[in-house]
């Protein structure tokens, strides 16, 4: 495993967690046979190895910023817009799955050709928002000033809460510090920054190992994704272990499946993902080809 293993992971393992959620988003858990292969189905009714919203915001921001490089924020409109739209960028030529406030930001934007930050508020509620973190970091793993920046601005495309943000710019610093190779115990013991909020800063100083399965929340708030995706985490030994674990969650199974899946596959390296799973996902080449293409910006060891 090295680090263009490591990049490669972050992007399938995303896809791969999202998809494995799909036939559980929205079930309680317990209630449910556990899922441990790509079964589709879910509340959209998908073929096995579909992805949804959470990979298809991903692609676009990386495609956005494989041309870009920096975050550019009307290129990515464009993207999302024409993914709203026609579906491109969805694993089944439709577009399932948006969040209304990504939805009222493609509305604004198509209507105006602009942006609205009155549009904007403090909820914390939110689906794409940490699985847009993974590209980031993919491409901007050596450079944690111009990651942890981007993470927070494209937080500040559908929410203005500093909560979202300290999020992202969590995420991206945990993701790019284990595609460099430092390991899961650098990032327990990874710098607190001054300005987060104290709900990140409890994540981030390990409170979720007090955790159990049971009082793990898979909701909308983005506290409770993040802290869930951690402890699964860091509470297994395989990438197959954290991810089952994730989206067996039920809940908002997909989002919770992806940021794991993200983790994980920066943990452990493409190498460690089930091929039976990776064999599934639709639009393989595409997400091969997007990866391959942030792999190719890496430093070569």
């Amino acid at each position: 495993m090295n680090t263009k293993s490591r990049v490669a992971g972050v992007f399938i393992g995303l896809a791969v967690g999202d998809a494995l959620g799909v036939p559980v988003e929205k079930k309680e858990l317990g209630s449910f046979d556990f899922v441990s292969e790509m079964e589709g189905g879910g509340i959209y009714g998908l073929p096995p190895g579909a992805w949804t919203d959470e990979t298809a915001t991903s692609l676009c921001l990386a495609q956005s910023l494989l041309v870009t490089h920096d975050l550019d924020v009307y290129d990515l409109a464009e993207r999302f817009k024409r993914w709203v739209e026609n579906g491109e960028n969805s694993s089944t030529g439709v577009c399932i799955g948006i969040e209304q406030k990504l939805l009222n930001f493609v509305s604004n934007y198509g209507q105006t050709g602009d942006f609205d930050s009155n549009s904007l508020n403090q909820k914390v509620r939110g689906n794409s928002v940490l699985a847009r973190v993974g590209p980031i970091a993919c491409i901007h793993w050596d450079n944690l000033n111009m990651a942890t920046k981007i993470a927070r601005q494209q937080s500040y495309l559908t929410h203005s809460s500093e909560i979202v943000a300290a999020a992202s710019e969590y995420l991206v610093l945990v993701l790019s510090h284990l595609i460099a190779g430092r390991g899961w115990s650098f990032v327990l013991n990874m710098p607190i920054k001054e300005d987060w909020p104290t709900e990140i800063e409890l994540i981030a100083k390990g409170q979720w190992r007090h955790r159990t399965r049971e009082s793990l929340k898979s909701t909308k708030n983005i506290i409770d994704i993040l802290e869930a995706a951690i402890w699964c985490v860091g509470n297994s030994v395989s990438f197959e272990e954290a991810v089952a674990k994730a989206v067996n969650l039920g809940g908002n199974s997909d989002t919770v499946g992806a940021v794991t899946g993200q983790l994980a596959g920066a943990l452990y390296g493409l190498e460690a993902i089930p091929i039976r799973w990776f064999d599934q996902l639709l639009q393989i080449e595409k997400l091969t080809d997007v990866s391959m293409q942030m792999v190719e910006l890496s430093r070569t060891e």
